[in-house]
């Protein structure tokens, strides 16, 4: 009986020991998604005046507050000598540094306008000792809350359904992107 029990045993635990191995479609996207970072940055236009903007300046101002309700800029009224609001400067926070890579532009500052988003596995392929792996996915290019600031003609992707690859690699405590 304790025979046949130890045979039963040490299959079970050959097979859960070697899908742990393995990398599956569910734990690729999650780490993906968590952890892939592809992005298009360009010039962010971080001033608006009642003077060039003109009809469009309440909209732009109420698109900045709300950028400055998330976290993402800090806002400074500009006001002439009669104390009448002209235009306003944004700047970018230590948040939207985080997470959309804002930093120093040429005339301004940059951010990410668009952002790809893993959405989907095609296809895991694996090396011969099984501790690396390709992973080709699906994604999309959504935007980002600077999409609508910036300065010029965009040159970011707007695609959905683009294929990208990835490889990882497995650690003693997981798959991770290499």
């Amino acid at each position: 009986m304790k025979n046949l029990l130890l045979l039963l045993i040490i299959p079970l635990l050959a097979i859960s020991c070697s899908s742990q191995n393995k990398l599956d479609n569910k734990t690729a996207l999650k780490v993906l998604q968590q952890d892939f970072k592809q992005s298009c940055k360009n010039d962010i236009d971080d001033f608006i005046s009642t003077y060039y903007d003109g009809p469009n300046f309440s909209a732009l101002e109420a698109y900045f507050n709300n950028l400055e309700k998330q976290g993402l800029v800090t806002t400074k009224k500009i006001k002439n000598r009669k104390k009448e609001v002209t235009g306003i400067r944004i700047r970018y926070t230590k948040k939207a540094e985080a997470k959309y890579e804002a930093g120093p532009g040429y005339s301004s500052f940059s951010a990410a306008a668009t952002k790809f988003v893993p959405k989907e596995i095609i296809g895991i392929s694996y090396e011969e000792d099984g501790n690396k792996a390709v992973v080709q996915f699906k994604g999309d290019w959504v935007h980002t809350p600077f999409y609508n600031l910036q300065i010029g003609k965009t040159r970011c992707k707007e695609e959905t359904g683009t294929s990208v690859r990835a490889s990882f690699i497995r650690f003693d405590t997981g798959w991770q992107l290499q």
